[in-house]
This record gives structure tokens, sequence and C-alpha cells, in this order.
């Protein structure tokens, strides 16, 4: 009998094939579907959980950008991402990169400009590429002028 981690590397495997070449809303809700299931199977292999989580969030995130989900499913992005981009994974600046979207668009939260600039700039600091949101924020916010 297989553990729940192997189960959830099954499931896992699976999430990754269909991502590379997502085509419909279809495909994306069964994405979130595994990667749910991979979630609640996943036990002792913390690394792989935090993959899991952060791309169930994304993924939540991205189907709420196409053609929304309901409000439970999006509080649950929201949660799961601002638990990776906090941590200390590879995943963290992209997932802080995604916050800010979150943050600024209220999804998932309120509007929070003052949150997306620091999750912008949080991911920003730690290689992801974040210039053209933090133009933005700085044209909108600071008149133009940067911060650092």
């Amino acid at each position: 009998m297989k553990s729940g981690t192997e189960k959830a590397k099954e499931l896992w495997e699976q999430v990754l094939a269909l991502q590379s070449n997502l085509s419909d809303d279809t495909d994306c809700k069964e994405v979130i579907s595994l990667l749910k299931e991979a979630r609640s199977q996943v036990d002792q292999d913390a690394l792989l959980c935090a993959d899991i989580e952060h791309a169930l969030g994304f993924a939540l995130l991205y189907a709420d950008l196409r053609v929304g989900v309901n409000a439970e499913e999006i509080s649950l992005a929201h949660s799961l991402l601002k638990k990776c981009a906090d941590g200390k994974t590879e995943k963290a600046p992209v997932a802080a990169s995604h916050l800010g979207v979150m943050y600024t668009e209220g999804r998932g939260c309120k509007k929070n400009f003052d949150l997306a600039f620091y999750y912008f700039q949080k991911a920003h600091d730690a290689g992801y590429d974040c210039s053209e949101q933090l133009r933005r924020f700085r044209k909108k916010f600071f008149g133009g002028y940067t911060l650092r």
C-alpha cells in the first residue's frame, strides 16, 4: 500500500503534466482538484507540501482571474500564498508577487496597496522580476520617485 506522500507525488506528477498545456477552464479545474487531493495526502515531505500548497494557491488565483471562484477558494489561495511568501522556500518570491496582485485587486483579501507594494518589493528583492508592478506603484502612489 502506498504512503500518503507517494500518492501525493503521483498526483503532483499528474498536475505537472496538465499544467504544461492548460488549454481551458476544465483543465484548470482538474488541476485544482488534483492539487487539493495531493495536499490532503502528503504527510512527511515538507518540501513537496510547500510546492503543492504554492501551486494550489496559484491555480486558485489563476482560476479566479479567468472565470472566478467562490469566496472560500480565493481565501484559501490567499492563505496558501501568504504562507509560502512568508516562508523560506524557493517559491517564496513568486508567491510574494502573486500576493501583490491579490492585495492590489482585493482578491481573497481587502485591497491594501501598502501590502501589495510590500510583497512586490519583497519578490523583487529576492530576485523575482516585479519591476513593472513596482514602476506602476511608484508612478501612481509616489509621483514616479523610487524608494530605493
